[in-house]
């Protein structure tokens, strides 16, 4: 029987569960209540501002932050042609 995992929210966290999850195997299923994935990592125009949750995010993107090696196994480092 495979193994099988729900995950509840499509944020970054659940997004990302999700990734390592398929990496190991897993049948999953994200469930997201908004109707785009993605969660603070969005963005969304309000009394005609775009406001920008995600450029905070960007950071610690450096070969020595903390949250490289993450970025670098979730494929979201790589250069888009």
């Amino acid at each position: 029987m495979p193994k099988k995992m729900i995950i509840i929210g499509g944020g970054l966290a659940g997004l990302a569960i999700g990734c390592y999850a398929r990496m190991n195997d897993y049948e999953t299923l994200i469930l997201e209540q908004h109707t785009l994935p993605g969660g603070v990592c969005t963005s969304w125009k309000r009394s005609g501002y775009l406001l920008d949750g995600c450029i905070h995010f960007l950071m610690g993107a450096g070969k020595n932050d903390s949250l490289y090696k993450i970025y670098e196994e979730l494929g979201l480092l790589r250069e888009d042609p």
